[in-house]
């Protein structure tokens, strides 16, 4: 369930936090856009792979870095012993936190394809494509991890009752088509005010949740489940043959449609008081450099609905005693849901709630702040929080970041350290040369200085144009019209 091998920051902030970060600042803020150094953005390709848990890992002196990109990695084989019960038992290479806790889970990857941005005047309009998939796991049950990964026969946890609740699990892979504008509505003297939004057309290839109000249950032993009652809703729409088990299923690729939306609002406080400049080429427009900007933005708002191949079960107030579930084999998904249904209700439809399943994306607000020293030298703080609108949402994990950077036209580096779910401390590096931006939000799982429970890498390739630098070196402004704002 946990295991790593599945493999951007979730938030890249070395790819939206900066003046120069184009295009891909408005998956941060589409209101920023319109006030960046660029007045042209293209993007070539852009991408990167986060992963992070806090039930897995590998001890931070027990892997080399180089094995994570490995062919042929070489990791360690854990054991755990409990002489107290005569029992020990084989955890293969990756050794599991026991600490009473739930357990999380986040998967987000990112492949971003051509992307452009334009700013003429106030305004600001971007188009990307991107291919994006993400997971997340939240509040597992610790026993229910531990059974999941070690197997039914976990002897530690066997005649001991439990009572779980409010644990969750989504997953979408999914096509994005988003288009950005950006207007600057106040620029008075020393002060900018500027908002944002991009409306995003999805494209669901396929797409799962669960979630849990009540799961109380017995393992008796290596052998018998005594399932006391279980309040559980479950949808998916995978691209597999439910009769047959065959992948792809021969339906269409994309099985579901559906919206999003970002949205968001700059401060931006100048250092000047900045006059409006006629032009008569998009390179002679002006860049306002600023003391601090201010941003707020709501962000990845909406939503894939599957028809495809889809279905939805709910189980009620469900008991059942489970003897042999040690051998228990399905033949297929049809049949595995319908012997479900008749376990726990006596009918194999009882369950069954329709063929359409609803993804929702991974929504979240996010504060922004960016403070300007001298000498090339900037420090932002950002701040971003999950919005669960319904259950059947993928949960974005939560972080609060302070990126200092030193950027200059051709190069950039910046050091993200940040605070993952408010508990677990992370130090990032990103770089950016002329066109090419490398960077992770977790240094940490390439040093072996901590575990690796996860890692982060990102990149990003584009060619940008900047205002007041044009062919030939004109740098003149047209002066008609001059006015003190």
């Amino acid at each position: 369930m946990f295991l790593p091998a599945a493999l951007l920051g979730q938030e890249r902030f070395g790819l939206t936090t900066g003046n120069y970060s184009g295009i891909t600042g408005a998956r941060l803020n589409p209101s920023s856009i319109v006030n960046y150094q660029q007045y042209l953005d293209i993007q070539v390709a852009a991408g990167g792979v986060f992963l992070e848990n806090n039930y897995l890992y590998i001890g931070a002196q027990e892997y080399r870095a180089r094995d994570i990109f490995s062919l042929s990695p070489q990791f360690p084989t854990y054991t755990e012993e409990h002489p107290n019960l005569g029992y020990s038992v084989e955890l293969g290479a990756f050794n599991h936190y026991q600490n009473g806790g739930d357990k999380d889970l986040n998967l987000d990857i990112w492949a971003g394809g051509p992307g452009f941005l334009l700013v003429s005047g106030d305004y600001a309009y971007g188009i990307s494509i991107n291919a994006r998939t993400a997971v997340s796991l939240h509040k597992v049950p610790e026993s229910v991890a531990n059974f999941a990964y070690i197997g039914l026969g976990y002897v530690p946890q066997h005649n001991i009752d439990y009572y779980e609740d409010g644990f969750s699990a989504a997953g979408m892979a999914w096509m994005e088509t988003a288009f950005s504008v950006a207007k600057i509505f106040e620029d008075r003297y020393y002060t900018r005010i500027s908002g944002g939004i991009t409306l995003k057309y999805l494209s669901g290839a396929s797409g799962f949740y669960l979630y849990g109000n009540a799961l109380d249950y017995n393992m008796l032993n290596r052998s018998d489940l005594d399932i006391l009652n279980l309040n559980a809703t479950t949808g998916m729409s995978l691209p597999l043959g439910y009769s047959d088990n065959s992948f792809p299923d021969g339906g269409s690729f994309f099985k579901g449609r559906g919206v999003a939306f970002d949205v968001g609002f700059t401060l931006l406080q100048k250092d000047k008081n900045y006059y409006r400049r006629d032009y008569d080429r998009l390179c002679q427009q002006h860049y306002t450099t600023y003391v601090y900007r201010l941003g707020i933005s709501l962000l990845d708002v909406g939503f894939v609905s599957f028809s495809d191949n889809a279905m939805a079960h709910i189980y009620e107030d469900g008991s059942h005693y489970w003897p042999n579930i040690n051998a228990y084999q399905y033949e297929d998904m049809n049949f595995l849901m319908s012997d479900l249904s008749d376990r726990f209700f006596r009918d194999p439809g009882a369950t069954y709630n329709g063929d359409r399943v609803t993804v929702l994306t991974p929504a979240a607000i996010s504060l922004q702040g960016d403070y300007s020293f001298e000498n090339y030298l900037f420090l932002n703080g950002t701040w971003i929080h999950p919005v669960v609108i319904r259950q059947s949402a993928i949960r974005r994990p939560a972080q609060v970041a302070l990126v200092p950077r030193y950027e200059r036209k051709h190069f950039e580096v910046a050091m993200p350290l940040s605070l993952y779910q408010y508990k677990y401390p992370r130090l990032g590096l990103s770089i950016r040369a002329y066109a090419l931006t490398i960077g992770t939000e977790k240094l940490g799982a390439f040093t072996g200085l901590t575990d690796f429970s996860g890692m982060d890498i990102y990149f990003s390739l584009k060619f940008s144009f900047d205002k007041g630098d044009c062919p030939g070196g004109g740098r003149k402004y047209g002066c008609d019209n001059v006015q003190f704002q």
